[in-house]
């Protein structure tokens, strides 16, 4: 997909790098330097002790029709990520963008032979339940 594509079906624009902080703009050259980055694709894996999350599910929306935790979890992270620039920000052809409207991507254990699948969830800002 062409940056132009990108920038329209993420809602995306460019970063005005003169609004960052000092330490931020200073930053942004390790995140797409090459000799710094031997793998430009980030993949992260959090260790989040969710003890006090899952109490608050229990106790407000477990009893709904339908509800999960595993969903309550993908909510919460989809208002966090929102709320933050730094998780929104990517980097094309040495040009700093900031997408609105990113899409996410989920491992989901399977029990196949392929232990997890990947799902992709886009226009997450354009849905009813998100608002």
């Amino acid at each position: 997909m062409d940056t132009k594509t990108l920038l329209d079906r993420y809602d995306g624009r460019p970063l005005n790098i003169e609004e960052l902080s000092t330490f931020e703009k200073w930053a942004l050259d390790y995140f797409d330097n090459p000799e710094f980055i031997v793998d430009p694709t980030l993949e992260v894996t959090l260790e989040l002790d969710i003890t006090k999350a899952n109490a608050n599910y229990r106790a407000k929306h477990a009893s709904i029709d339908g509800a999960s935790f595993t969903a309550y979890l993908t909510y919460n992270l989809f208002k966090t990520v929102g709320a933050h620039y730094s998780f929104k920000c990517r980097c094309f052809d040495g040009k700093w963008y900031i997408f609105d409207n990113a899409p996410l991507m989920l491992p989901v254990a399977t029990g196949d032979k392929e232990r997890f699948s990947d799902v992709l969830i886009e226009d997450v800002h354009a849905m009813d339940w998100f608002l």
